[in-house]
């Protein structure tokens, strides 16, 4: 079987500050999604693989949804299955799926959520099974995932050098993994995942970890970027890279960016939902979901040290 591996379309109605021409955004992700057509056919791709954020954000405006609707009904009968991300969760707790946009996508005929399955390939007469294991952003296997690909939505970096580092060339933070200590935690041949949005392909003694990178830049230090999909062959675990054309221009403003994070900051408190009346069991739930262990620690000391008025 072969697939097409994409991920990180993060599409969205607005279009990021970085944008030169936002007018066309919507015109720019078309165009980006619509060249994986002919690579599909081309390539004789048995299936289409999108690891993880398919939406921007977890309720996407209807004229983004109906556009990826027509996106995704465009690869025809070749099935779509689609790993949730974190940005396609409200709240990124995946049992909030089916109240996000991405629970709408799946009413379509060809595609489904990308989980665990398996698939049989012919090869020189024999049959060869391959065991997939697919976890949706949120959720972590019981034990150690022994399979021959293990489909993952994480930040991983290629290396160390990849981390955001200061002027001192100490890491800023600790958020993600390096590709190297993600194979310590499967027994997989192939590791396929999503979320970094720097597309690389990383081969060790004995597994590789792809990582395919954004369709659509949204950042402005990410002006260089040459987004690729990537062709997987389960018979025997190859990738190959495909490079890709890159829509619209970039406009590298910092300061823009930072005014859109706030304005997408504001809009979430709109859509807030309180799970508890309780601030404190409020707190410990968002810290669950930090990623970074010194504020999670932090949080944690404070609250550990927290004495109810009324216990005083």
């Amino acid at each position: 079987m072969k697939c097409l591996l994409t991920a990180d379309w993060h599409l969205r109605g607005d279009a990021p500050s970085c944008r030169v021409d936002p007018d066309n955004w919507l015109e720019e992700q078309r165009q980006s999604v619509e060249q994986l057509y002919p690579i599909v056919e081309q390539e004789h791709c048995d299936e289409v693989w999108i690891l993880g954020d398919l939406f921007h954000r977890a309720r996407t405006s209807t004229e983004a949804t109906n556009q990826a609707l027509r996106l995704l009904q465009g690869f025809g009968n070749t099935p779509v299955r689609v790993l949730i991300g974190n940005h396609d969760e409200l709240h990124h707790q995946y049992e909030n799926v089916s109240k996000s946009t991405i629970g709408g996508i799946f009413s379509l005929s060809n595609v489904t959520e990308l989980r665990s399955t398996s698939c049989v390939d012919t090869v020189k007469g024999e049959s060869i099974k391959t065991e997939i294991q697919a976890y949706p952003f949120g959720t972590e296997p019981e034990k150690i995932p022994d399979c021959d690909i293990w489909c993952v939505h994480e930040l991983v970096f290629p290396d160390n050098d990849a981390r955001p580092h200061n002027k001192d060339g100490k890491p800023i933070t600790d958020i993600g993994v390096i590709a190297e200590e993600l194979l310590e935690r499967s027994n997989a041949q192939l590791i396929l995942t999503g979320d970094y949005h720097h597309g690389y392909i990383k081969n060790f003694k004995n597994a590789s970890v792809v990582t395919c990178g954004c369709l659509n830049i949204q950042a402005s230090d990410m002006e260089d970027y040459k987004p690729r999909c990537y062709i997987l062959d389960t018979s025997d675990l190859s990738v190959k890279e495909v490079p890709l054309k890159k829509f619209g221009k970039v406009h590298p403003d910092p300061k823009r960016e930072s005014r859109q994070e706030l304005e997408t900051y504001l809009e979430g408190l709109q859509d807030f939902e309180v799970p508890h009346l309780d601030f404190i069991a409020n707190v410990q739930a968002a810290i669950l979901k930090e990623k970074d262990k010194e504020v999670r620690k932090a949080t944690q000391d404070i609250i550990d040290s927290y004495v109810p008025e009324e216990k005083k």
